[in-house]
């Protein structure tokens, strides 16, 4: 699968601006949230979803974290719409962490800042129409594997695109990654 140059130029400017945000705010204080859906085998249209997300962040998210950038995808078995987010946590979210531990599903060595934070977003995304199925944990990579990584979302949501998703924002920014952002613009070409 091949991307198109406005979905090559939307992965380079996540790739940049993640890069820049999380220079910017310091890596233990990123936290990775994965916000997935209810709502059977197919979950709510991407026009739908996007909804969903802008009201969870405009009445809780800005109220709670300083910044972030929200990642869309469509991805996975079912195909499902869902959302990848790197939160500024105001706090050490990372300190503690013992990544081996936790990638065998035993999360105590997670931190009281990252337990609060993935406490308070389980406990408030269900009320914006998001499912039971939230991830919030610290970066487990450095600071270069964090662009990376996260703009791979946009290819694998390229792949696995519909109709319908056509027009669809791949990614936003709020608050102090706004600030952060060092490519404003997708309105470049490629020299070369």
């Amino acid at each position: 699968f091949e991307l198109s140059g406005s979905a090559r130029r939307s992965a380079y400017a996540l790739e940049t601006n993640a890069m820049a945000f999380v220079k910017a705010v310091g890596i233990e204080r990123v936290l990775f949230v994965t916000l997935t859906f209810g709502g059977g085998k197919k979950g709510p249209k991407i026009d739908k979803a996007q909804k969903k997300f802008h009201g969870f962040q405009k009445h809780a998210l800005s109220r709670r974290y300083s910044g972030g950038i929200k990642i869309l995808e469509r991805g996975g078995k079912k195909a499902r719409v869902h959302f990848h987010i790197l939160v500024d946590a105001g706090a050490d979210v990372r300190t503690g962490a013992i990544f081996e531990a936790i990638d065998a599903g035993d999360t105590k060595s997670l931190n009281p800042a990252c337990r609060a934070a993935y406490s308070w977003l389980r406990k408030n995304v269900p009320n914006f129409g998001f499912g039971k199925i939230v991830h919030a944990l610290p970066i487990k990579s450095n600071e270069e594997g964090v662009p990376r990584y996260v703009s791979k979302y946009i290819s694998k949501h390229m792949a696995q695109r519909r109709e319908d998703d056509k027009g669809a924002r791949l990614c936003s920014y709020w608050g102090n990654a706004r600030k952060h952002r060092e490519c404003a613009s997708l309105k470049f070409s490629w020299a070369g």
